[in-house]
């Protein structure tokens, strides 16, 4: 989440990508706009179609669609971070004291239950938590959430209203000789599996998980990629990554890294999202930040990009 532009870019050694100006863009639009200074953190796809995601200075999760356009779906007592889908509607992790208040935020973090249509409900206070992050949901009421600061996954009861040490290893970390870069970052679950980003750390790991729900056997590194935050994990195989820069990566079932597209509007990526695109095809969604953390000046953007099949 907080990654300066030019370590979030900075390759690691052997790799090297393919430049976009050699290649097609696909196409893009922007669909939802905040001014300079907001940052968009984290993206979740409704049935219907509609985006929700969040924007941490704005204290509001936003939504999209088509047919409606861009309106406030929630107003937040504190700063949202992730989105994952409930049994009564969304559920939300977020910072009481925002990152740039340095080590304030420890502490801060808490859960809140949404109505489907956006009013605050419960909410689960997490203060031995460091900088919560991403966040997926492993069964009904049983959330795993990324903590980028202490370098673990908690593992969250909503029923219970209790988090417990979920996983905690090296490559969760973040680097001493990085310092202001998180640790884990971005967390999906695919078949039995749950993977991780770590930015500082650059890649994407996974962990497999036993039939209770429980890690089974070690974190392994399935791909290097430089400033990697939030990503979707491809049914043929591979990943997109957000990079935290103006490109959004793709990363081949053999590990090639090219770039899938590149632009200012994305500038700042922090989230990645896929949805079926009416038709064939899908359409990939893009919240970015503007560059803020590098004071770029740039908007915040969701951007809607329409993708072939094949991915």
């Amino acid at each position: 989440m907080i990654i300066p532009r030019r370590a979030a870019l900075a390759l690691p050694p052997g790799l090297a990508l393919t430049s976009l100006a050699q290649a097609q863009q696909p196409a893009h639009r922007v669909v939802a706009l905040y001014p300079s200074g907001h940052f968009l953190e984290n993206l979740m796809l409704r049935p219907d179609g509609a985006v929700l995601f969040t924007s941490y200075f704005a204290r509001e999760v936003g939504i999209w669609s088509e047919a409606a356009g861009q309106a406030v779906f929630a107003r937040i007592e504190g700063h949202p971070v992730s989105l994952a889908h409930g049994t009564e509607g969304p559920v939300l992790a977020l910072h009481g004291v925002p990152f740039t208040e340095g080590a304030r935020l420890a502490g801060s973090g808490a859960v809140l239950q949404l109505s489907r249509d956006g009013r605050p409900g419960r909410r689960i206070p997490l203060p031995e938590a460091g900088f919560l992050n991403g966040m997926a949901r492993l069964s009904d009421n049983i959330y795993l959430i990324a903590d980028s600061g202490l370098g673990r996954i908690w593992r969250l009861d909503l029923t219970a209203g209790t988090a417990t040490p979920w996983l905690a290893v090296p490559d969760m970390a973040p680097d001493p000789g990085r310092p202001g870069l998180p640790g884990v970052n971005g967390l999906q679950i695919a078949g039995n599996a749950l993977y991780f980003s770590n930015s500082a750390r650059p890649g994407i790991w996974r962990v497999m998980l036993g039939t209770d729900g429980a890690p089974a056997g070690a974190a392994q590194r399935v791909a290097t990629l430089p400033g990697v935050d939030d990503f979707v994990v491809l049914p043929s195989g591979g990943f997109l990554a957000a990079t935290h820069g103006d490109v959004v990566l793709r990363v081949a079932a053999n590990g090639a890294v090219t770039p899938l597209i590149e632009t200012p509007d994305i500038a700042g990526c922090t989230a990645v999202a896929l949805a079926p695109r009416p038709g064939g095809g899908l359409l990939l969604y893009i919240s970015a930040s503007g560059g803020l953390l590098e004071r770029r000046g740039l908007p915040a953007h969701l951007v809607r990009v329409e993708l072939p099949n094949g991915l």
